[in-house]
């Protein structure tokens, strides 16, 4: 499934992300306020692609196709839900955000 506007593209993860996914989780913030491990590398990120702990897509620029983050769910049970959101730091500061429950 895609899902898109005038802007950005959601789409399946795919094994051509890696690289992109590998140098987005080389920003220190993320593993301060995530679980991700540091250094990350190319083979956390396959294995991240081949686990079932998140239902994750990839944003991309709906031009380039560059990688700007992902948006999913994770562990979702119907007892605690969480929406997972990531967004790779660019010009403007953006930054990561890990939503942990949801109502």
């Amino acid at each position: 499934m895609t899902l898109e506007d005038d802007v950005v593209r959601l789409r399946p993860f795919e094994e051509r992300d890696v690289p992109a996914i590998a140098a987005a989780c080389q920003d220190p913030e993320i593993p301060r306020w995530t679980a991700v491990p540091s250094p990350y590398t190319e083979a956390d990120a396959r294995q991240w692609l081949e686990s079932d702990e998140e239902e994750s897509f990839a944003v991309v620029d709906k031009q380039s196709d560059e990688l700007l983050g992902s948006i999913g769910s994770a562990a979702p049970t119907r007892e605690s839900p969480r929406l997972v959101t990531g967004l790779r730091r660019r010009r403007g500061g953006v930054g990561w955000q890990r939503v942990h429950s949801c109502s």
